[in-house]
């Protein structure tokens, strides 16, 4: 499914990154926390569990992606 949301910016992501563009219209539940509201991107990691969370911009995904997919995924520059 394609978001209706603005695109990140997927130009500088490293080789190993897979960038999905997906949407999900039910409700979303998480344990602890109950119904949240969806963010608009999230970086996800090869456990399933979130390191990033964006909400229309990239603050944070370089080191996000940096701590999580090394140094050599560091970006050129971020989306707002």
């Amino acid at each position: 499914m394609q978001s209706d949301g603005p695109p990140t910016d997927s130009g500088h992501l490293p080789e190993r990154v897979d960038y999905v563009r997906a949407r999900y219209d039910g409700a979303w539940e998480l344990p602890l926390l109950g119904e949240v509201v969806a963010p608009s991107a999230v970086l996800v990691r090869p456990d399933g569990h979130v390191a990033w969370v964006g909400e229309g911009s990239t603050d944070g995904l370089d080191a996000a992606l940096a701590k999580w997919c090394g140094t050599a995924a560091g970006r050129a520059g971020t989306v707002a």
